[in-house]
């Protein structure tokens, strides 16, 4: 389970992860909430002296439909906001390692 807060309250979600250790590699499936049945595909993949993080999402938003214009920014924002949280990850986690 998940809960984070927005400007409308409290939002819970439920998932179900799947671990792939051999591969580092670890899916996402939402089973409840506004965004059941999306999912998500993680894999960290060896490069150079360091790694990449992969990130595959089949995002599906149970609403009214959007226009074609309403989609790409909607898109857009979702884009940016997960870029930016892996981001702040990435940090986090670069100083916790130096330490």
């Amino acid at each position: 389970k998940e809960t984070f807060h927005t400007i409308k309250g409290e939002v819970v979600t439920e998932k179900l992860v799947q671990l792939y250790p051999d591969r580092f590699m670890w899916v996402s499936t939402h089973i409840s909430g506004v965004n059941m049945y999306s999912q998500f595909i993680y894999e960290i993949i060896p490069e150079g002296e360091g790694s990449r993080l992969d990130f595959t999402a089949i995002h599906i938003e149970h609403r009214k439909p959007l226009s074609e214009k309403r989609f790409e920014v909607f898109a857009a924002k979702l884009l940016s906001y997960d870029s930016d949280v892996w981001k702040n990850l990435a940090k986090t986690m670069e100083k916790e390692l130096k330490s």
